[in-house]
Protein backbone atom coordinates (compact mmCIF):
# COMPACT_ATOMS: atom_id res chain seq x y z
CA UNK A 1 0.00 0.00 0.00
CA UNK A 2 2.86 2.06 1.06
CA UNK A 3 4.56 1.53 -2.64
CA UNK A 4 1.43 2.24 -4.48
CA UNK A 5 1.17 5.59 -2.52
CA UNK A 6 4.36 6.57 -3.79
CA UNK A 7 3.77 5.69 -7.11
CA UNK A 8 0.48 7.85 -6.81
CA UNK A 9 1.87 10.54 -5.72
CA UNK A 10 4.91 10.52 -8.49
CA UNK A 11 2.16 10.38 -10.98
CA UNK A 12 0.32 13.40 -9.61
CA UNK A 13 2.83 15.19 -8.61
CA UNK A 14 2.28 14.99 -4.93
CA UNK A 15 5.12 15.82 -2.28
CA UNK A 16 5.91 12.17 -0.62
CA UNK A 17 5.07 11.09 1.77
CA UNK A 18 1.51 11.05 1.52
CA UNK A 19 -0.58 9.35 4.29
CA UNK A 20 -1.39 6.00 3.60
CA UNK A 21 -4.10 4.16 5.54
CA UNK A 22 -5.56 0.51 5.81
CA UNK A 23 -8.81 0.17 6.61
CA UNK A 24 -9.71 -3.50 8.19
CA UNK A 25 -13.34 -5.48 7.57
CA UNK A 26 -13.64 -9.14 8.49
CA UNK A 27 -15.32 -11.90 6.21
CA UNK A 28 -18.09 -12.22 8.60
CA UNK A 29 -19.04 -7.79 8.82
CA UNK A 30 -20.06 -5.96 6.03
CA UNK A 31 -20.29 -2.01 6.41
CA UNK A 32 -23.55 -0.34 6.35
CA UNK A 33 -22.49 3.06 6.33
CA UNK A 34 -19.41 3.48 3.81
CA UNK A 35 -19.54 7.17 3.76
CA UNK A 36 -19.24 7.17 7.26
CA UNK A 37 -16.76 4.79 8.02
CA UNK A 38 -13.55 6.85 6.52
CA UNK A 39 -15.35 10.08 6.63
CA UNK A 40 -15.61 10.35 10.41
CA UNK A 41 -12.13 8.80 11.33
CA UNK A 42 -9.85 10.60 8.50
CA UNK A 43 -9.82 14.20 10.35
CA UNK A 44 -8.82 12.24 13.36
CA UNK A 45 -5.49 11.12 11.15
CA UNK A 46 -4.45 14.81 10.59
CA UNK A 47 -1.23 16.19 10.95
CA UNK A 48 0.45 19.61 12.23
CA UNK A 49 3.70 20.52 12.92
CA UNK A 50 1.82 22.07 15.80
CA UNK A 51 0.02 19.10 17.04
CA UNK A 52 -3.42 18.65 17.29
CA UNK A 53 -6.17 18.54 19.66
CA UNK A 54 -4.91 15.77 21.05
CA UNK A 55 -1.79 17.06 22.31
CA UNK A 56 1.99 18.89 21.00
CA UNK A 57 3.50 16.43 18.03
CA UNK A 58 0.73 13.65 19.05
CA UNK A 59 -0.48 11.74 15.86
CA UNK A 60 -3.60 9.38 15.86
CA UNK A 61 -2.65 5.27 14.53
CA UNK A 62 -5.71 3.86 14.94
CA UNK A 63 -9.70 5.07 14.90
CA UNK A 64 -11.67 1.73 15.77
CA UNK A 65 -15.21 1.32 15.26
CA UNK A 66 -17.67 -0.95 17.87
CA UNK A 67 -18.71 -4.00 16.74
CA UNK A 68 -22.58 -4.75 16.01
CA UNK A 69 -24.18 -8.56 15.85
CA UNK A 70 -27.23 -8.29 13.96
CA UNK A 71 -28.34 -12.17 14.86
CA UNK A 72 -27.50 -11.85 18.43
CA UNK A 73 -30.94 -12.43 20.40
CA UNK A 74 -31.42 -11.06 24.16
CA UNK A 75 -30.82 -13.95 25.63
CA UNK A 76 -27.01 -13.96 24.94
CA UNK A 77 -26.17 -16.09 27.52
CA UNK A 78 -22.29 -16.22 26.47
CA UNK A 79 -21.92 -12.65 25.67
CA UNK A 80 -20.89 -13.20 21.91
CA UNK A 81 -21.98 -9.20 21.62
CA UNK A 82 -19.01 -8.71 23.72
CA UNK A 83 -21.19 -5.81 24.01
CA UNK A 84 -19.24 -4.92 27.76
CA UNK A 85 -15.72 -4.72 26.16
CA UNK A 86 -17.04 -2.40 23.04
CA UNK A 87 -18.76 -0.45 24.70
CA UNK A 88 -17.96 0.04 27.99
CA UNK A 89 -14.54 -0.54 28.47
CA UNK A 90 -13.46 0.79 24.76
CA UNK A 91 -15.40 4.07 25.90
CA UNK A 92 -13.14 4.37 29.03
CA UNK A 93 -9.94 3.70 27.32
CA UNK A 94 -10.66 6.52 25.00
CA UNK A 95 -10.43 9.03 27.55
CA UNK A 96 -6.89 8.70 27.49
CA UNK A 97 -6.80 7.21 23.74
CA UNK A 98 -5.28 4.46 24.34
CA UNK A 99 -8.09 1.71 22.86
CA UNK A 100 -7.33 -1.26 21.41
CA UNK A 101 -8.01 -2.78 18.38
CA UNK A 102 -10.57 -5.32 17.64
CA UNK A 103 -9.42 -6.38 14.57
CA UNK A 104 -12.28 -5.57 12.16
CA UNK A 105 -14.25 -1.88 11.92
CA UNK A 106 -10.41 -0.58 12.28
CA UNK A 107 -8.44 2.11 10.17
CA UNK A 108 -4.58 2.25 10.50
CA UNK A 109 -2.38 4.63 9.71
CA UNK A 110 0.02 2.92 7.96
CA UNK A 111 2.57 5.37 6.66
CA UNK A 112 5.11 5.65 8.88
CA UNK A 113 7.89 2.86 6.81
CA UNK A 114 8.59 1.26 10.17
CA UNK A 115 4.85 0.61 10.81
CA UNK A 116 4.17 -3.77 10.56
CA UNK A 117 1.67 -5.64 12.03
CA UNK A 118 2.75 -7.90 14.87
CA UNK A 119 3.34 -11.25 14.43
CA UNK A 120 4.03 -12.38 17.83
CA UNK A 121 1.22 -13.55 19.04
CA UNK A 122 -2.54 -15.08 17.18
CA UNK A 123 -4.70 -11.57 18.82
CA UNK A 124 -2.35 -9.57 16.38
CA UNK A 125 -4.79 -6.57 16.45
CA UNK A 126 -3.90 -6.28 19.90
CA UNK A 127 -0.31 -6.70 19.44
CA UNK A 128 -0.06 -4.49 17.16
CA UNK A 129 -2.01 -1.85 19.30
CA UNK A 130 0.13 -2.52 22.26
CA UNK A 131 3.46 -1.74 20.08
CA UNK A 132 2.42 1.25 19.17
CA UNK A 133 0.49 2.88 21.82
CA UNK A 134 3.25 4.54 24.05
CA UNK A 135 4.52 6.45 20.96
CA UNK A 136 0.64 7.20 19.23
CA UNK A 137 -2.76 7.73 20.07
CA UNK A 138 -5.75 5.13 19.34
CA UNK A 139 -9.50 6.60 18.64
CA UNK A 140 -12.65 4.69 19.67
CA UNK A 141 -15.55 6.22 17.76
CA UNK A 142 -18.67 5.00 19.29
CA UNK A 143 -20.84 4.38 15.62
CA UNK A 144 -21.92 1.39 14.37
CA UNK A 145 -20.84 1.52 10.73
CA UNK A 146 -20.61 -2.64 10.29
CA UNK A 147 -22.86 -5.31 11.01
CA UNK A 148 -21.60 -8.56 12.02
CA UNK A 149 -22.65 -12.16 12.08
CA UNK A 150 -21.92 -13.80 15.75
CA UNK A 151 -20.19 -17.40 16.11
CA UNK A 152 -22.68 -19.80 16.98
CA UNK A 153 -22.04 -21.31 20.98
CA UNK A 154 -18.92 -23.84 19.91
CA UNK A 155 -16.90 -21.42 17.65
CA UNK A 156 -17.75 -18.84 20.12
CA UNK A 157 -15.98 -20.48 23.12
CA UNK A 158 -13.01 -21.56 20.28
CA UNK A 159 -12.67 -18.25 19.41
CA UNK A 160 -12.38 -17.35 23.37
CA UNK A 161 -9.89 -19.75 23.75
CA UNK A 162 -8.02 -18.23 20.85
CA UNK A 163 -7.93 -14.58 22.53
CA UNK A 164 -6.91 -16.35 25.76
CA UNK A 165 -3.86 -18.14 24.05
CA UNK A 166 -2.78 -15.05 22.05
CA UNK A 167 -2.92 -13.35 25.36
CA UNK A 168 -0.66 -15.70 26.92
CA UNK A 169 1.41 -15.66 23.46
CA UNK A 170 1.52 -12.25 24.29
CA UNK A 171 2.33 -11.66 27.70
CA UNK A 172 5.81 -13.55 26.93
CA UNK A 173 6.63 -11.43 24.19
CA UNK A 174 6.07 -8.37 26.37
CA UNK A 175 7.78 -9.86 29.33
CA UNK A 176 11.01 -10.18 27.65
CA UNK A 177 10.80 -6.84 25.56
CA UNK A 178 11.64 -3.28 26.13
CA UNK A 179 7.65 -3.10 27.25
CA UNK A 180 8.57 -5.19 30.36
CA UNK A 181 8.58 -1.79 31.45
CA UNK A 182 4.80 -1.55 32.21
CA UNK A 183 4.71 -4.60 34.22
CA UNK A 184 7.45 -2.86 36.29
CA UNK A 185 5.21 0.44 36.57
CA UNK A 186 2.00 -1.64 37.35
CA UNK A 187 3.37 -4.02 39.74
CA UNK A 188 4.66 -1.09 42.22
CA UNK A 189 1.22 0.08 42.14
CA UNK A 190 -0.37 -3.13 43.42
CA UNK A 191 2.32 -3.64 45.86
CA UNK A 192 1.63 -0.23 47.22
CA UNK A 193 -2.62 -0.83 46.83
CA UNK A 194 -1.55 -4.49 48.42
CA UNK A 195 0.38 -2.88 51.37
CA UNK A 196 -2.34 -0.58 52.46
CA UNK A 197 -4.88 -2.76 52.65
CA UNK A 198 -3.29 -5.54 54.50
CA UNK A 199 -0.36 -4.23 56.53
CA UNK A 200 -0.39 -3.38 60.50
CA UNK A 201 1.54 -0.56 60.40
CA UNK A 202 -0.19 3.07 59.35
CA UNK A 203 2.85 4.16 57.56
CA UNK A 204 1.73 1.64 54.26
CA UNK A 205 -1.51 3.62 54.03
CA UNK A 206 -0.06 6.93 54.30
CA UNK A 207 2.81 5.72 51.40
CA UNK A 208 -0.69 5.11 49.42
CA UNK A 209 -2.33 8.58 49.89
CA UNK A 210 0.88 9.98 48.90
CA UNK A 211 0.79 8.22 45.74
CA UNK A 212 -2.91 9.39 45.05
CA UNK A 213 -1.62 12.81 45.54
CA UNK A 214 1.35 12.31 43.32
CA UNK A 215 -0.97 10.80 40.85
CA UNK A 216 -3.10 14.08 40.86
CA UNK A 217 -0.39 16.38 41.19
CA UNK A 218 1.26 14.63 37.81
CA UNK A 219 -2.46 15.13 35.97
CA UNK A 220 -2.33 18.67 36.34
CA UNK A 221 0.83 19.12 35.23
CA UNK A 222 0.19 17.11 32.00
CA UNK A 223 -3.06 18.51 31.37
CA UNK A 224 -1.30 22.03 31.82
CA UNK A 225 0.99 21.27 29.17
CA UNK A 226 -1.31 20.09 26.50
CA UNK A 227 -0.92 16.60 27.26
CA UNK A 228 -3.51 13.27 27.92
CA UNK A 229 -3.32 13.40 32.00
CA UNK A 230 -2.20 9.86 33.15
CA UNK A 231 -1.66 8.38 29.52
CA UNK A 232 1.62 6.84 30.39
CA UNK A 233 -0.21 5.48 33.23
CA UNK A 234 -3.43 4.30 31.39
CA UNK A 235 -1.29 2.87 28.46
CA UNK A 236 1.18 0.65 31.16
CA UNK A 237 -2.32 -0.48 33.28
CA UNK A 238 -4.12 -1.38 29.35
CA UNK A 239 -1.18 -3.37 28.13
CA UNK A 240 -0.85 -5.18 31.63
CA UNK A 241 -4.51 -5.61 31.28
CA UNK A 242 -4.50 -7.09 27.91
CA UNK A 243 -1.57 -9.81 28.53
CA UNK A 244 -2.38 -10.71 31.66
CA UNK A 245 -6.80 -11.03 31.84
CA UNK A 246 -6.18 -14.64 32.12
CA UNK A 247 -4.75 -15.02 35.29
CA UNK A 248 -7.78 -13.72 36.50
CA UNK A 249 -9.93 -16.47 34.58
CA UNK A 250 -7.44 -19.19 36.89
CA UNK A 251 -8.60 -17.78 39.94
CA UNK A 252 -12.68 -18.17 38.97
CA UNK A 253 -11.76 -21.99 40.29
CA UNK A 254 -11.06 -20.82 43.40
CA UNK A 255 -14.97 -18.85 44.32
CA UNK A 256 -16.57 -22.09 42.64
CA UNK A 257 -14.48 -25.14 44.10
CA UNK A 258 -12.32 -24.43 47.14
CA UNK A 259 -14.04 -21.70 48.93
CA UNK A 260 -17.44 -24.38 49.17
CA UNK A 261 -15.34 -27.53 49.84
CA UNK A 262 -13.86 -25.75 52.47
CA UNK A 263 -16.74 -24.47 54.38
CA UNK A 264 -18.69 -27.81 53.33
CA UNK A 265 -16.47 -30.63 53.85
CA UNK A 266 -13.73 -29.16 55.80
CA UNK A 267 -16.19 -26.87 58.08
CA UNK A 268 -13.40 -24.02 57.70
CA UNK A 269 -14.39 -20.38 57.00
CA UNK A 270 -13.00 -18.45 54.32
CA UNK A 271 -11.02 -15.33 55.70
CA UNK A 272 -11.99 -15.76 59.15
CA UNK A 273 -11.68 -18.18 61.91
CA UNK A 274 -15.46 -18.64 62.13
CA UNK A 275 -18.82 -18.50 60.17
CA UNK A 276 -19.89 -15.65 61.84
CA UNK A 277 -17.41 -13.07 61.25
CA UNK A 278 -17.02 -14.45 57.22
CA UNK A 279 -20.14 -13.67 56.72
CA UNK A 280 -19.71 -10.21 58.35
CA UNK A 281 -16.79 -9.29 56.09
CA UNK A 282 -18.74 -10.60 53.00
CA UNK A 283 -21.62 -8.18 53.95
CA UNK A 284 -18.84 -5.69 54.63
CA UNK A 285 -17.45 -6.35 51.12
CA UNK A 286 -20.85 -5.92 49.69
CA UNK A 287 -21.03 -2.50 51.09
CA UNK A 288 -17.94 -1.40 49.65
CA UNK A 289 -18.63 -2.07 45.93
CA UNK A 290 -21.98 0.07 46.66
CA UNK A 291 -19.36 3.26 45.45
CA UNK A 292 -18.93 1.09 42.00
CA UNK A 293 -22.13 0.56 41.25
CA UNK A 294 -22.53 4.04 41.14
CA UNK A 295 -19.47 4.60 38.62
CA UNK A 296 -20.23 1.91 36.75
CA UNK A 297 -24.21 2.93 36.10
CA UNK A 298 -22.58 6.24 35.14
CA UNK A 299 -19.78 4.36 33.04
CA UNK A 300 -23.28 3.11 31.04
CA UNK A 301 -25.05 6.14 30.99
CA UNK A 302 -22.10 7.26 28.98
CA UNK A 303 -22.08 5.08 26.90
CA UNK A 304 -25.80 4.95 26.06
CA UNK A 305 -24.84 8.73 25.33
CA UNK A 306 -22.13 8.39 23.13
CA UNK A 307 -23.99 5.36 21.48
CA UNK A 308 -28.05 6.46 20.76
CA UNK A 309 -28.54 3.16 18.65
CA UNK A 310 -27.68 1.13 22.08
CA UNK A 311 -30.38 3.22 23.90
CA UNK A 312 -32.79 3.17 21.21
CA UNK A 313 -32.33 -1.13 21.32
CA UNK A 314 -32.62 -0.69 24.95
CA UNK A 315 -29.77 -2.91 25.40
CA UNK A 316 -29.24 -4.01 29.06
CA UNK A 317 -25.73 -3.56 30.26
CA UNK A 318 -26.33 -4.82 33.40
CA UNK A 319 -27.17 -8.19 31.81
CA UNK A 320 -23.82 -7.94 29.52
CA UNK A 321 -21.73 -7.91 33.06
CA UNK A 322 -24.10 -10.62 34.18
CA UNK A 323 -23.11 -12.22 31.20
CA UNK A 324 -19.78 -11.82 31.65
CA UNK A 325 -19.28 -13.04 35.63
CA UNK A 326 -21.32 -15.96 34.15
CA UNK A 327 -18.75 -16.75 31.28
CA UNK A 328 -15.82 -15.80 33.80
CA UNK A 329 -17.41 -18.79 36.47
CA UNK A 330 -16.60 -21.31 33.40
CA UNK A 331 -13.54 -19.98 31.99
CA UNK A 332 -11.17 -21.84 33.79
CA UNK A 333 -10.57 -25.10 31.97
CA UNK A 334 -10.31 -23.64 28.34
CA UNK A 335 -7.78 -20.74 29.80
CA UNK A 336 -5.68 -23.86 31.20
CA UNK A 337 -5.38 -24.99 28.27
CA UNK A 338 -4.82 -21.38 26.70
CA UNK A 339 -1.56 -21.30 28.97
CA UNK A 340 -0.27 -25.03 27.91
CA UNK A 341 -0.93 -23.78 24.17
CA UNK A 342 0.15 -20.34 24.55
CA UNK A 343 3.53 -21.08 26.23
CA UNK A 344 4.54 -23.94 23.56
CA UNK A 345 4.01 -21.54 20.44
CA UNK A 346 5.63 -18.74 22.18
CA UNK A 347 8.98 -20.62 22.78
CA UNK A 348 8.98 -21.96 19.18
CA UNK A 349 8.17 -18.82 18.14
CA UNK A 350 11.22 -17.55 20.09
CA UNK A 351 13.13 -20.30 18.61
CA UNK A 352 12.68 -20.45 15.29
CA UNK A 353 11.59 -16.43 14.87
CA UNK A 354 8.27 -17.83 13.73
CA UNK A 355 4.73 -16.01 13.18
CA UNK A 356 2.22 -17.36 15.59
CA UNK A 357 -0.73 -15.09 13.77
CA UNK A 358 -1.22 -18.93 12.02
CA UNK A 359 -4.45 -20.58 13.56
CA UNK A 360 -6.43 -23.31 12.75
CA UNK A 361 -9.50 -25.33 14.20
CA UNK A 362 -9.73 -28.14 16.52
CA UNK A 363 -12.64 -30.20 14.66
CA UNK A 364 -12.77 -32.90 12.22
CA UNK A 365 -14.87 -31.95 9.41
CA UNK A 366 -17.88 -33.82 9.21
CA UNK A 367 -17.67 -33.87 5.68
CA UNK A 368 -14.61 -35.09 5.77
CA UNK A 369 -16.13 -38.61 7.74
CA UNK A 370 -19.02 -38.47 5.62
CA UNK A 371 -16.97 -38.75 2.63
CA UNK A 372 -14.80 -41.60 3.97
CA UNK A 373 -17.91 -43.74 4.77
CA UNK A 374 -19.58 -42.92 1.25
CA UNK A 375 -15.63 -44.11 -0.33
CA UNK A 376 -15.31 -46.83 2.63
CA UNK A 377 -19.19 -47.96 0.98
CA UNK A 378 -18.13 -47.82 -2.85
CA UNK A 379 -15.65 -49.96 -2.56
CA UNK A 380 -16.42 -53.40 -4.82
CA UNK A 381 -14.62 -56.06 -2.67
CA UNK A 382 -14.06 -56.32 1.35
CA UNK A 383 -10.97 -58.22 0.96
CA UNK A 384 -9.21 -55.62 -1.09
CA UNK A 385 -6.45 -53.21 -0.06
CA UNK A 386 -8.12 -50.11 -1.10
CA UNK A 387 -11.38 -51.52 1.15
CA UNK A 388 -9.12 -51.96 3.99
CA UNK A 389 -7.22 -48.66 3.28
CA UNK A 390 -10.89 -46.80 3.46
CA UNK A 391 -11.65 -48.53 6.51
CA UNK A 392 -8.58 -47.43 8.41
CA UNK A 393 -9.07 -43.75 7.20
CA UNK A 394 -12.70 -43.89 8.40
CA UNK A 395 -12.06 -45.27 11.72
CA UNK A 396 -8.58 -42.96 12.09
CA UNK A 397 -10.72 -39.99 11.83
CA UNK A 398 -13.55 -41.15 14.63
CA UNK A 399 -10.12 -41.55 16.98
CA UNK A 400 -8.99 -38.49 15.94
CA UNK A 401 -12.26 -36.52 16.68
CA UNK A 402 -12.55 -38.89 19.83
CA UNK A 403 -8.86 -37.66 21.11
CA UNK A 404 -9.47 -34.35 20.05
CA UNK A 405 -12.34 -34.00 21.92
CA UNK A 406 -10.57 -33.72 25.35
CA UNK A 407 -8.55 -30.45 23.81
CA UNK A 408 -11.27 -28.65 22.50
CA UNK A 409 -12.69 -26.07 24.70
CA UNK A 410 -16.37 -26.26 24.26
CA UNK A 411 -16.21 -29.84 25.26
CA UNK A 412 -14.15 -28.99 28.29
CA UNK A 413 -16.38 -25.78 29.11
CA UNK A 414 -19.03 -28.18 29.04
CA UNK A 415 -17.75 -30.45 31.44
CA UNK A 416 -16.55 -27.69 33.76
CA UNK A 417 -19.99 -26.30 33.97
CA UNK A 418 -21.40 -29.77 34.74
CA UNK A 419 -19.08 -30.20 37.31
CA UNK A 420 -19.34 -26.79 38.62
CA UNK A 421 -23.19 -27.44 38.48
CA UNK A 422 -23.47 -30.88 40.47
CA UNK A 423 -20.30 -29.74 43.28
CA UNK A 424 -22.42 -27.28 44.61
CA UNK A 425 -25.37 -29.69 45.32
CA UNK A 426 -23.31 -31.95 46.56
CA UNK A 427 -21.70 -29.34 48.80
CA UNK A 428 -24.85 -28.52 50.25
CA UNK A 429 -25.45 -32.12 50.72
CA UNK A 430 -22.96 -32.94 52.49
CA UNK A 431 -22.58 -29.50 54.68
CA UNK A 432 -26.15 -30.14 55.89
CA UNK A 433 -26.47 -34.13 56.35
CA UNK A 434 -22.79 -34.34 57.94
CA UNK A 435 -20.55 -31.96 58.11
CA UNK A 436 -22.15 -29.22 59.61
CA UNK A 437 -25.30 -30.79 60.80
CA UNK A 438 -25.06 -28.99 63.90
CA UNK A 439 -23.72 -26.00 62.84
CA UNK A 440 -26.61 -23.63 61.38
CA UNK A 441 -23.95 -20.82 60.54
CA UNK A 442 -22.10 -23.31 58.38
CA UNK A 443 -25.13 -24.48 56.84
CA UNK A 444 -26.31 -21.03 56.04
CA UNK A 445 -23.49 -19.78 54.65
CA UNK A 446 -22.91 -23.11 52.47
CA UNK A 447 -26.27 -22.33 50.83
CA UNK A 448 -25.62 -19.27 50.10
CA UNK A 449 -22.40 -19.73 48.13
CA UNK A 450 -23.74 -22.39 46.55
CA UNK A 451 -26.51 -21.01 45.84
CA UNK A 452 -24.88 -18.43 43.99
CA UNK A 453 -22.74 -20.27 42.31
CA UNK A 454 -25.62 -22.34 40.93
CA UNK A 455 -27.12 -19.30 39.42
CA UNK A 456 -24.00 -18.14 37.94
CA UNK A 457 -23.28 -21.46 36.50
CA UNK A 458 -27.12 -22.28 35.39
CA UNK A 459 -27.69 -20.84 32.25
CA UNK A 460 -23.85 -22.02 30.65
CA UNK A 461 -24.95 -25.37 31.12
CA UNK A 462 -28.00 -25.77 29.61
CA UNK A 463 -26.64 -23.74 26.53
CA UNK A 464 -23.84 -26.74 26.56
CA UNK A 465 -26.38 -28.93 27.39
CA UNK A 466 -29.94 -28.73 25.96
CA UNK A 467 -31.35 -31.99 27.54
CA UNK A 468 -31.07 -30.12 31.29
CA UNK A 469 -33.32 -27.63 30.26
CA UNK A 470 -36.45 -30.92 30.96
CA UNK A 471 -35.46 -30.49 34.34
CA UNK A 472 -34.74 -26.69 35.30
CA UNK A 473 -36.32 -24.88 31.51
CA UNK A 474 -34.71 -22.74 29.87
CA UNK A 475 -33.90 -20.00 30.84
CA UNK A 476 -33.58 -21.30 34.33
CA UNK A 477 -36.31 -20.66 36.16
CA UNK A 478 -35.96 -20.02 39.79
CA UNK A 479 -38.59 -21.64 41.21
CA UNK A 480 -37.27 -24.75 39.49
CA UNK A 481 -33.97 -23.90 41.02
CA UNK A 482 -35.64 -23.46 44.80
CA UNK A 483 -37.73 -26.66 44.28
CA UNK A 484 -34.18 -28.86 43.81
CA UNK A 485 -32.28 -26.94 46.22
CA UNK A 486 -34.95 -27.77 48.83
CA UNK A 487 -35.61 -31.24 48.15
CA UNK A 488 -31.99 -31.57 48.45
CA UNK A 489 -31.62 -29.64 51.87
CA UNK A 490 -34.87 -31.65 53.33
CA UNK A 491 -33.17 -34.75 52.48
CA UNK A 492 -30.12 -33.84 54.23
CA UNK A 493 -31.95 -32.77 57.25
CA UNK A 494 -33.82 -36.62 57.11
CA UNK A 495 -30.98 -38.39 56.68
CA UNK A 496 -28.89 -36.65 59.95
CA UNK A 497 -32.09 -37.20 61.45
CA UNK A 498 -32.54 -33.23 62.21
CA UNK A 499 -36.27 -33.89 61.24
CA UNK A 500 -37.41 -36.91 63.80
CA UNK A 501 -40.88 -36.26 63.61
CA UNK A 502 -41.72 -37.04 59.70
CA UNK A 503 -45.27 -37.25 60.59
CA UNK A 504 -45.64 -33.92 61.49
CA UNK A 505 -43.66 -33.24 58.29
CA UNK A 506 -45.86 -35.40 55.76
CA UNK A 507 -49.32 -34.00 57.35
CA UNK A 508 -47.80 -30.56 56.64
CA UNK A 509 -46.97 -31.59 53.14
Amino acid sequence: LRLRARKWAKINDVPYPVQTFSGIIDARHMVAEPAIFYTEALPFFARSDKGNAYGKSTDVVLIQYPQFFSNVSKDDFLDNKNSGYYTIWQTLRDCSKCCTSSGTNAIWDITDPEFSFATSSRIEDTGTSQKYLAKYLSVHLPCFVAYGIAKDTEDYIEAVYRWSTGAVELFWSTLFSHQFKHFILIGCVVTIFGIACFSHYIFSYYLWLAYLVCCGLMAYYEKATGQRPLRRLNVSATIVMNTMYWFSNLSSLVWVVLVPVRIAVFSAAPVSQNPEESLGWAFVSLILRFPIGIVTDRIINMSSFLSPKTKKDQWNFSMVLWRSSQLFVCSWAYTLLSVTTGTQTAWNAFRFDGDNTMWSSYRVSNDEVTKARKNMAQMKSCFSFDYLQAVYIYYRLHVLSFMLAFTMPDILTKWLAAFIFCLQMGCIFVSVAFTNAHNASYILTTIIVCSLNIFLVADIALLLMPSLTKIIGRPARLEYLFAILSCIIIGSLLISHQLPNINYLLKVV
